[in-house]
């Protein structure tokens, strides 16, 4: 998992994370935005209705939070590093050297990076919406 991604939003205030904020488990917590923010908040709400204790559900509502933050840098740097890796093997058995390979590994390579981005993004909603359904059925039963 990245450590420290300098694209990723800064950390919300403390005061207005669900744990410090008053009981009412179901206002908005991060308001009218995109469908992820609308999932998260609807995993809040679950979580709030969860039986349980207290320690139980901050991890609950930490790793929901670490789903919607996730940027995808650790899944595109993994993406990048292979694809350097095979530019440059395959630039070193090419027989007839020719520049048009080493154009040709520079723009697999930022795809590569692209790739592996998109990848853990989407990675990260499937988890968060899989957490959702989860968490839907674990209070109907």
């Amino acid at each position: 998992m990245a450590v420290g991604c300098r694209f990723r939003a800064s950390p919300p205030n403390p005061t207005d994370l669900p744990e410090k904020r008053a009981v009412d488990a179901m206002t908005p917590i991060l308001g009218a935005g995109d469908a992820m923010s609308r999932t998260l908040d609807e995993v809040f709400a679950a979580i709030a209705r969860l039986p349980g204790d207290d320690g139980e559900k901050l991890r609950l509502r930490d790793r929901a939070r670490r789903y919607h933050r996730a940027c995808g840098c650790a899944l595109g740097g993994a993406f990048l590093i292979i694809a350097i890796l095979a530019s440059v093997s395959g630039l070193a058995l090419a027989d007839p050297f020719r520049w048009r390979w080493v154009a040709i590994g520079i723009a697999g390579v930022v795809c590569a990076g692209f790739l592996g981005k998109a990848i853990g993004i989407g990675w990260a909603r499937a988890r968060l919406g899989l957490m959702h359904r989860l968490l839907v059925r674990r209070i109907a039963t």
